[in-house]
């Protein structure tokens, strides 16, 4: 819904494609960031969830952000790192639809160093892939997480199997 008004506000080229591609990466970061909550709040009580759901997403958006000027200089366990983080593939993607094969933009300035959308995108470090790659990656965080959400609801909804785990847990106490 917002993402509408806002793509023709910031004056982006008027092609179906672009819009198209980036209203598709909106929603599905947005359904992503949705079934981790609900992964989230089926694992933990209402009161732990939403803390430990901060502390989840805080770190996932530094970390998404982090090299965004200087990508080529990070360590290659952070570039790996950035490469697992549904936000950081929703940042390219959008990036790359936005800014691929577009036209230069306006200047009224008698010199301006993002003029072609090629220089900003080497400047940001941000790889030139196809968005449908990066939506595939947004797609299968997705189901991970709605798969995993189920399961631990549905172990945390079966009695037997809690009360057997937690008997365990309680044997392994009694060791140490």
């Amino acid at each position: 819904m917002f993402s509408f008004p806002a793509y023709f506000l910031t004056d982006h080229p008027n092609e179906v494609d672009r819009f198209m591609g980036s209203c598709v990466i909106l929603v599905t970061i947005a359904y992503t960031s949705q079934a981790l909550g609900y992964l989230i709040g089926s694992i933990f009580h209402i009161t732990n969830g939403s803390i430990v759901g901060s502390a989840v997403l805080i770190p996932l958006i530094m970390i998404s952000l982090h090299g965004l000027d200087y990508n080529s200089k990070i360590n290659p366990f952070y570039s790996f790192l950035m490469t697992l983080l549904f936000i950081r593939n929703g940042i390219v993607g959008l990036c790359n639809i936005l800014s691929y094969k577009r036209g230069p933009l306006e200047c009224k300035e008698s010199f301006c160093i993002y003029v072609q959308m090629d220089n900003f995108m080497k400047h940001l470090s941000i790889p030139v892939i196809d968005y449908r790659h990066q939506f595939g990656i947004i797609l299968i965080f997705m189901i991970v997480f709605r798969i995993m959400g189920y399961l631990s609801l549905k172990c945390r909804l079966n009695i037997e199997l809690v009360t057997k785990l937690s008997y365990y847990v309680k044997k392994i106490r009694i060791f140490k």
